[in-house]
């Protein structure tokens, strides 16, 4: 579960939100409460490395018998010149998306679970 509310974009392009980690911590309780789900990791206010982190580490914990649902709540972005999308992290700065985390790069990270 990742829930960004506080963005720091010194350009102003990537307002804070209000509700973002609200969601997340709904749903986390949601799968802990009523699904038992015993390891559901939440991270408030995630920067680019802390998200590109938070997927090694999924990985890494991740036996072949268990379930796992990736929860996202923040800005994102579509380049519509070359049909890429992000997840904007906290520290995004403006329209950089050397900034922001690919969702090429997430789908290699959870291609790893498959």
């Amino acid at each position: 579960m990742i829930g960004n509310n506080d963005y720091r974009d010194p350009e102003g392009v990537w307002q804070p939100l209000k509700t973002a980690i609200n969601d997340a911590e709904a749903v986390a309780a949601l799968l802990r409460g009523r699904y038992g789900f015993g390891d559901v990791a939440l991270i408030r206010n995630a920067t680019r490395i802390e998200m590109i982190r938070a997927f090694t580490e999924l990985a890494e914990r991740t036996g072949d018998a268990d379930s796992v649902l990736v929860y996202y709540a923040g800005h994102g972005h579509l380049r519509a010149a070359t049909r890429e999308g992000f997840w904007i992290p906290v520290d995004a700065q403006g329209r950089e998306d050397a900034t922001f985390v690919p969702n090429a790069v997430i789908k290699t990270k959870l291609e790893v679970l498959a």
